[in-house]
């Protein structure tokens, strides 16, 4: 007898731009990017995030290849502003998906394969074109990446 169906609360979708941090041209080499602020609270809950635990690993799906990559907590720090008083300064939460370091080489060069003709555009003129990429909460911690 065939198994009964079974269903998952998947995350809200979203897109993004790319940019030279998300395909690490920038100076710092960053492969990362800001996740909106209005699905903040959402993806925290979803990965248990915590002030005690700031990341999670999650699995981007580029090319029908699975990589490893981190959504990460960012808790920032405004104790010690230079020109306001602290308590003018709103709390400032963001949630950032990354794949910077060694750990996550597969992802970088997955990306960059992905983004080949948008990365030699850039070294030709020194900007990206416009293009667009999608993220599709599968379930659990695994993303498809799709670029439109």
């Amino acid at each position: 007898m065939g198994k009964r169906p079974r269903n998952w609360r998947t995350l809200s979708s979203f897109e993004i731009s790319t940019s030279k941090t998300l395909l690490g041209l920038d100076k710092n080499k960053s492969h990362t990017f800001k996740l909106m602020e209005d699905m903040t609270s959402e993806y925290i809950d979803e990965f248990g995030l915590t002030p005690d635990k700031l990341e999670e690993e999650i699995t981007l799906i580029i090319g029908g290849k699975s990589t490893p990559a981190r959504i990460r907590w960012s808790r920032g720090n405004r104790s010690n502003p230079h020109f306001l008083e602290k308590q003018a300064l709103p709390k400032r939460d963001v949630l950032f998906f990354h794949w910077t370091g060694k750990t996550y080489e597969k992802t970088q060069l997955m990306m960059r394969n992905l983004f080949f003709e948008d990365i030699s555009f850039f070294n030709i003129n020194g900007a990206l074109p416009e293009r667009r990429i999608q993220f599709h909460h599968l379930e659990n911690n695994t993303f498809l990446v799709r670029v439109l």
